[in-house]
């Protein structure tokens, strides 16, 4: 196969495309048509005689849709390492407790960015420590101590 390349196999709502890029991909979805339109990449392709040459090369929707869900699920890995929730437990409670609530704060986080769009300066990481802490504020200022004398 050469770079762009495709082969489509359609069973009822289920589609597998077969696409060469730089490697073989083969993907499985049932939300495409296949005869959506193609977005296009700019890849450096190699001549058969040595040569380098940049060419535009056709992508198909099913593919692009997994590139780009791969890369916001990576994002919110990526936010996951460097801003974690807790202390690290090998009881499965705790785990879970820190995880879910990670991942909650994390989902809030890019829901935040992507209602706010272009007013969000996301150049610094400090971006995201400033959200986990205007939430820990909020989260804080609601919590009330029951009085001394209802303990008993």
């Amino acid at each position: 196969m050469v770079p762009g390349q495709m082969v489509n196999m359609q069973d009822g709502p289920l589609l597998v495309t077969a696409w060469f890029d730089r490697k073989k991909w083969v993907v499985m979805s049932t939300v495409t048509n296949p005869n959506a339109k193609w977005s296009s990449t700019k890849r450096k392709v190699r001549l058969p005689d040595g040569s380098v040459e940049a060419k535009c090369i056709p992508v198909p929707l099913n593919v692009k849709l997994l590139q780009q869900f791969t890369k916001e699920s990576e994002f919110g890995e990526q936010l996951r390492a460097n801003f974690g929730f807790g202390k690290p437990s090998r009881r499965l409670h705790r785990f879970l407790f820190y995880y879910k609530t990670n991942q909650a704060i994390i989902n809030a986080y890019i829901n935040w960015k992507e209602a706010n769009g272009k007013q969000v300066n996301v150049a610094s990481d400090h971006d995201h420590l400033a959200f986990r802490r205007k939430i820990a504020v909020q989260l804080i200022d609601g919590f009330q101590v029951a009085p001394s004398s209802l303990i008993q």
